[in-house]
């Protein structure tokens, strides 16, 4: 990646919340897309509240930090949206990730 694109990057991530920051680093740190519904167990606990994740994400998606990449049925048997991350790469580039692939089975 060009300096540049790098120090762009490194500013971008410093303007993410601390729990936006927490979301991504979990998601990238699993190395594989995930459902709202387990990122939330993973960092919450099973009795947390789903809005500790799901603006985060949907502002996340929107900003350009994650993209949707399909669905999957939670614990609950309905579709949730399955994300994952923009590398900082993808991002400098302007390029998403859209490998349907990635998904869990």
């Amino acid at each position: 990646m060009h300096a540049n694109s790098l120090i762009a990057y490194q500013e971008n991530l410093a303007k993410l919340d601390k729990r936006s920051k927490m979301i991504y680093g979990h998601v990238a740190m699993k190395g594989l897309p995930m459902i709202d519904r387990q990122i939330k167990n993973d960092l919450f606990g099973l009795w947390a509240d789903m809005n500790m994740v799901r603006p985060r994400i949907s502002d996340m998606k929107r900003d350009g930090w994650m993209i949707e990449v399909g669905q999957e049925k939670g614990e609950s048997g309905k579709l949730e949206r399955l994300v994952w991350i923009v590398t900082p790469e993808e991002r400098a580039t302007g390029k998403k990730q859209m490998e349907m692939g990635l998904g869990r089975s």
